[in-house]
């Protein structure tokens, strides 16, 4: 007969070695151990949660905790819930800056606001003002971010190195750390080399200033304007090196100057112009030799490649239109004194064959074409071309179409029976007529005074007239005349007209009272409106 009772101790028993067996392999897999006992779980699969109800750890005080070297302790119960401010070196951001707390109830007010680590080029105060977020102030997440961008901005931190880390003060209090790093300034700004123009003028075209934030590019660049304003002032073989700046342990920034000699024109030759002597070219371009010999001249090859391109519309504006124009530069045996040749290959000179008008309406081709300057036989001349434009504009504009469109279009022609000629082809966009449909005033000036109706009584349009450009010039011109007002250039009185907007009804002008209108001041003052 078998004893029950042995039994039930022989499957305790070994449901026991089953449990130690388990609890064996858990801990060996936290070691690197693999599972080797079939049918139980794998620890990787399964891992062990603490219990829900467990009582949180005690958190820890932030005055046990061990502050890296540079920092500042902080007051006795600050506690961290993020992360510890010994576990980050001084001077280097937390990799993964929090972007807030979490659990906040709203009722949160700033503690304190850190700077970490102490600054070493920059005073505190000036830092400070890039921070809003203020002790004793209601904590705002908000404010926190503007207050990181607004430090990127302000140049005097590396890139990206500004982060920011909490520390929580009891149930509603939080501290603020903003972690950075900063950026070394410039304690010092000096050139050696310079002998022909003054320090204070280098410094002052290099862009750099002392106290500001020291980037290399900054400075490389700054070597760069500077050789520029030496190759204006004709020293064309300046060179400037950068001695100190762009070093890792630099705090100034250091120029080496090599000046060279300083270069300037001595002559300015044409060769192979025809049409117009070599007086007249001279008025088109900026190179010229200095005045008296001792004022300005100095050699800018970048003007003197501008001149080229003066030179060629010229001779284009005139009918040239294949016009060619190349420099020669001829420096003496000391390389301070240069003749600019400029070599001129004029071309043929092109004549207007046609006059052709499309889009026309209004008017006949006949009726456009007879107060034309540039008309067919003529050489082709841009300046008579756009003083026609204008012509036809204005004859246009006397019917009410003052938004007509003209283009001109110069066509050369390609037949070897004609191979300086052109022809010119107006493209007309007549529109429509247009109609005033308010005349608003304006009087600008400290204390203006002058009545509306002062200004209306000498205008000749009124609204439901036709708008037409002559009676607008005459308008300005009586207005000018009436000694009212200043007649300084761009000070003298305007009339312009616009497309109008249907949204502002306020300004709108009436017909003077009577048959023909009257002059002077409105003896009616219910007519008057202030602008």
């Amino acid at each position: 007969m078998v004893d029950r009772g042995f039994d039930r101790r022989r499957r305790l028993c070994a449901s026991l070695a089953v449990a130690l067996a388990a609890t064996a392999l858990v801990g060996g897999q936290a070691w690197g151990q693999t599972s080797s006992v079939p049918g139980l779980p794998d620890a990787s699969e399964t891992p062990v949660l603490p219990s829900k109800e467990a009582e949180p750890p005690r958190p820890r005080l932030a005055s046990r905790q061990a502050l890296g070297s540079g920092m500042q302790p902080l007051p006795p119960g600050l506690t961290n819930d993020n992360r510890s401010l010994g576990s980050f070196p001084s001077g280097r951001p937390s990799p993964l800056p929090p972007t807030g707390l979490n659990g906040l109830s709203g009722e949160e007010v700033v503690v304190k606001v850190v700077i970490d680590p102490p600054l070493k080029h920059h005073s505190e105060q000036v830092v400070r003002r890039y921070i809003k977020t203020i002790a004793d102030r209601p904590y705002d997440v908000r404010t926190v971010e503007d207050d990181v961008k607004k430090l990127e901005k302000s140049k005097l931190f590396a890139r990206g190195s500004v982060n920011v880390e909490y520390q929580r003060v009891g149930d509603h209090g939080i501290v603020v750390i903003y972690h950075m790093i900063e950026s070394p300034t410039i304690k010092y700004l000096r050139f050696f080399g310079q002998h022909k123009i003054k320090e204070r003028h280098l410094k002052k075209q290099s862009g750099l200033k002392e106290g500001e934030s020291l980037d290399p590019w900054t400075v490389k660049d700054g070597a760069t304007k500077v050789e520029e304003y030496y190759r204006e002032k004709g020293f064309n073989k300046a060179t400037v090196k950068v001695l100190e700046g762009t070093g890792k342990d630099d705090r100034g920034v250091v120029y080496l100057v090599n000046e060279g000699q300083k270069q300037k024109i001595a002559w300015v030759e044409f060769e192979g112009n025809t049409i117009a002597s070599d007086g007249r070219l001279k008025t088109q371009i900026q190179s010229k030799p200095p005045l008296l010999w001792l004022f300005k001249g100095e050699v800018d090859r970048e003007k003197i490649h501008e001149d080229e391109v003066r030179l060629v519309e010229y001779y284009r504006n005139l009918g040239f239109l294949r016009a060619r124009v190349q420099r020669e530069l001829v420096w003496n045996e000391d390389q301070n004194w240069l003749t600019v040749r400029f070599v001129i290959d004029e071309g043929p000179r092109y004549k207007v064959r046609s006059i052709g008008f499309v889009g026309q309406r209004l008017f006949t081709p006949e009726d456009l074409g007879e107060k034309l300057k540039l008309r067919e036989g003529d050489y082709f001349d841009k300046f008579k071309l756009d003083k026609d434009k204008k012509a036809l504009e204005e004859k246009y504009g006397m019917k009410g179409y003052v938004f007509a469109n003209i283009q001109q279009e110069p066509r050369l022609n390609s037949g070897r029976e004609a191979l300086d000629q052109i022809d010119l082809l107006y493209q007309i966009e007549e529109g429509r007529p247009c109609v005033v449909s308010r005349i608003s005033v304006k009087i600008a000036g400290d204390n203006p005074h002058t009545r509306r109706n002062t200004i209306l009584n000498r205008v000749s349009l009124h609204p439901g007239d036709v708008l037409s450009t002559r009676d607008l010039r005459d308008s300005e011109t009586r207005l000018k005349r009436s000694a009212l007002f200043k007649n300084t250039p761009g000070d003298e009185p305007r009339i312009t007209f616009d497309r109008p907007d249907l949204s502002q009804e306020t300004g709108l002008a009436d017909r003077p009272a009577g048959p023909g209108g009257f002059r002077g001041q409105s003896p009616d003052a219910s007519r008057r409106e202030a602008r």
